[in-house]
This record gives structure tokens, sequence and C-alpha cells, in this order.
């Protein structure tokens, strides 16, 4: 599964978890991070640390077998770019070694993939208009009065705030701070000093830089 960043992939990747748990599939979230971290084999991670972590003591050997283990792998772009090519190798070994059991993968760039069996590329785009205000409806219960036509038409005439509403972390961001009575939408500024309130109490643009340079590269993303 390929998309930028803010485009939701980690979420998705929590909803289909949510939807497969209901059986029988037995669906497994990895932080592709937390297994880089280690020398561990795909079923060795999920017997040392997820049965660990979790108390469990399924036979991931057998689910696997029986194609009924689903590996949901998150975060390839947050793999340090020597430990990658180890990592796909262990992926692509399990997969060879277990072809029934399904997996999916989140990267931001697909050229950063490289060595894993051939798989279906799915590609979040950005949001339509459409896309945006059916959101917009969805959230009414949330956000109060707020036409969702009118609010797409308002956001198209502010070319910065527009491009940002594509993307559905922003989206979410604008909706949550959106004041349907204000003259204009919030500029870019606003949105993401209100972020940063959300944050960081008492948080500012202008305190941002008083913030560690590791945390102003995470917003810069």
């Amino acid at each position: 599964m390929v998309a930028g960043p803010g485009y939701g992939k980690s979420a998705l990747l929590t909803a289909i978890s949510g939807k497969l748990a209901e059986g029988p599939l037995a669906p497994v979230s990895i932080p592709l991070a937390s297994i880089a971290s280690t020398d561990s084999g795909v079923l060795s991670f999920l017997t040392n640390s997820i049965s660990l972590e979790f108390d469990l003591s399924a036979d991931w050997r057998l689910l696997a077998e029986q194609g009924l283990l689903v590996l949901l792998l998150d975060g390839l772009d947050e793999v340090p770019t020597n430990a990658r090519p180890g990592l796909i190798r262990r992926i692509a070994t399990f997969s060879a070694r277990y072809p029934r059991a399904p997996w999916m993968l989140t990267v931001r760039d697909p050229a950063v993939v490289r060595g894993l069996p051939q798989a279906i590329v799915v590609e979040l785009l950005p949001l339509n208009d459409g896309d945006i205000e059916r959101f917009a409806d969805a959230m009414r219960s949330c956000i109060g009065d707020v036409d969702p036509w009118q609010f797409v038409r308002h956001i198209t005439l502010y070319a910065d705030l527009d491009r940002l509403a594509r993307i559905p972390l922003f989206l979410t961001m604008l909706l949550a701070n959106l004041d349907p009575k204000a003259p204009e939408p919030l500029t870019r500024p606003d949105l993401i000093e209100a972020y940063l309130k959300t944050l960081f109490p008492r948080a500012s643009i202008s305190s941002l830089c008083r913030i560690p340079l590791t945390v102003r590269r995470h917003f810069a993303r």
C-alpha cells in the first residue's frame, strides 16, 4: 500500500485488522521498525515478541501454513536504510515458505521496496471534492453545523488550503478547528499552530524553534 504521510495508511491497517479479527483469519499488526531492530525471522518475532507482549499461546506456524495468519506490516520508510535489505529478505523468506499466508505492507515510496515477491500495489490518492464532502458530512455530528458542499466550495477558493485538504490528516485537523461562522477558513500557519497547541499546551508557531530538532523534522514530514 503506497501513500504519502498523512494519507491514513496506518489507520487503514487498523481498520482492516479490526474487520479481520471477527474471524476466521488472525491479523497481526507489526511495526516494521520493531522487527527490523532484531535479527529474528517473522515467525520467531511473533513467538518471542508478539506472544510475550500479549500473553498469547498461538501456534503461528500452523496458522501460517493454513493461510489463516495475516501480516499487516506498517512503516517500511521508518526502517533505517541499511536495515531494509535484511528485513525485506526475511519477509520474502516468510512469504516463500508460507505462500498461503497473506500480507500487506505500507510504504511511502515504492522505490525503496526491492526483493519482495510480486504483489498487487494499492495507492491511496489525494481526496477529490466528493471525498472531502462525504468526509465532512460524516464528521457533522462531531464538528457541529457545517454544510459539506459549502465547505468544499469555500476551501477551493484558497489554493494552499485546498492542497492540504486533499490529505486526510490535514482535512481532519481542518474540520476539528473549523469555525463555520468565520468569513474565511484557517490559513496554513493557523492550521499548523492549532495542531501544535493540541500537542503542546500554549504552543505557537513562534515557540516552534524551542522544540527539539527531531520533533520539528516530524512536522516537516
